[in-house]
């Protein structure tokens, strides 16, 4: 009979780390199981989700900070946008580069060794890190292998035998440590405990999870600081039994911009603040018609297909996404001049606050933070398809005005 040790080792489980801009959060979930666990690993502080850690780092005489520490001290040199450096970083010299790839490293390497002290019982059963990229299903591969190798670093501190990421540590000694690391060749995919997911689907995931999720077309919107992910799916009738083909996902998209800019619109005197917010809805606008249009495209010429697009249902998770001015945006309706009558369409409105999710004192606003890191804490098996890349027949039809709706004229 295996002892406790092993038992614990043979429990399949995965870490999600949702990596934001404003804040990082991270879900438990043994496989098979449809509840997942909130995890702690930084002290609580106004302004930002319960549970979740300040996604910052400060250098102070030549040492480092991380989370809520980082953003309560003064002084030094404070970096609060990693995750968009990170994403620029191919714009930089190359030391720069290396910095920037360091210091996102270092918060996450610190991140994870913070929780696996808080719960050793769950780094015992060294299970599987899934860690978000802001990209989409199919890439850009440069970004995603960038990740891959600070993955690849964090996965060796918090569960091999590289010395780990403490608060105050000095800068170089987190350098010599981590270069080397972030520097190594990657494992075979078969033999990796540690992947980099797209944002874009993550969201979807989660919702796949819900006890009672309706057949149709949908549209899940996630914003956060300042990523937008944006994907459009079908939730076929068997959905009910969690099928691997339950889901099929039609397109999706990400782009660079968020709630951090929506905090400078306000900032701005009332007539240019007016003007810039317009400009901020009419391009949140233009991203879920591409997405829409791409996804129409695919069942245009399919009678049956083609009439379950009259009904949408959007739902917004994230925190950019409970400004008014976004939601109420969702909500607008427009007179339909193509494809079909007002009459016959329906849009369907709401947001998603993970219902399989357990978290102490958590409000369901909170929750709604979460849907990444939900979906993220979930097997790979378990994610949705893809069709295949849009054929020249799906590209001509995205640009003929005409024949694409926008979401907008649903409902």
């Amino acid at each position: 009979m295996p002892n406790q040790a092993n038992r614990v080792r043979q429990r399949r489980s995965t870490v999600g780390l949702d990596y934001g801009t404003h804040s990082t959060k991270a879900v438990y979930r043994v496989r098979g199981e449809e509840l997942g666990q909130i995890l702690y690993f930084d002290d609580e502080m106004d302004g930002y989700p319960r549970n979740a850690s300040p996604s910052a780092i400060r250098e102070k005489e030549g040492r480092l900070y991380f989370g809520k520490q980082a953003l309560q001290m003064t002084g030094g040199t404070y970096y609060g946008s990693l995750k968009a450096d990170l994403y620029n970083a191919s714009r930089e010299a190359p030391e720069i580069q290396e910095e920037i790839f360091v210091h996102a490293a270092a918060y996450l390497s610190w991140a994870l060794n913070r929780l696996f002290e808080s719960y050793p019982e769950i780094a015992a059963e060294e299970p599987i890190l899934q860690i978000s990229a802001p990209t989409s299903h199919s890439g850009p591969e440069d970004l995603v292998k960038k990740y891959l190798h600070i993955a690849n670093a964090v996965h060796k501190i918090a569960l091999g035998d590289a010395p780990q990421i403490r608060q105050g540590m000095e800068f170089e000694e987190v350098r010599r440590v981590l270069l080397p690391l972030l520097q190594s060749p990657l494992s075979d995919k078969g033999e990796r405990r540690f992947f980099v997911m797209p944002e874009t689907v993550a969201p979807i995931v989660s919702l796949q999870l819900e006890p009672f999720l309706e057949a149709g077309n949908y549209l899940i919107v996630d914003m956060g600081a300042s990523t937008t992910e944006m994907s459009v799916f079908l939730v076929n009738d068997e959905s009910v039994s969690h099928a691997a083909n339950s889901i099929l996902c039609y397109s999706d998209s990400t782009e660079f911009r968020g709630g951090n800019e929506l905090e400078r619109i306000q900032d701005l005197r009332v007539g240019a603040s007016q003007a810039a917010l317009e400009e901020f809805l009419d391009a949140v606008r233009r991203q879920a018609d591409r997405v829409w249009s791409v996804g129409f495209a695919f069942d245009r010429q399919n009678r049956a297909s083609h009439d379950r697009w009259k009904k949408i249902q959007v739902r917004l998770s994230g925190g950019g996404t409970l400004s008014d001015h976004v939601s109420s945006h969702f909500q607008k309706v427009i007179d339909p001049i193509k494809p079909w009558p007002k009459s016959e369409t329906k849009r369907i409105f709401d947001r998603h606050s993970p219902a399989t999710l357990e978290c102490l004192r958590c409000e369901e606003t909170d929750l709604s933070f979460y849907a990444v890191a939900n979906g993220l804490s979930v097997e790979r098996g378990r994610w949705p398809k893809f069709y295949d890349k849009a054929t020249p027949l799906v590209a001509s039809a995205v640009g003929e005005e005409p024949l694409v709706p926008s979401y907008l004229e649903i409902g």
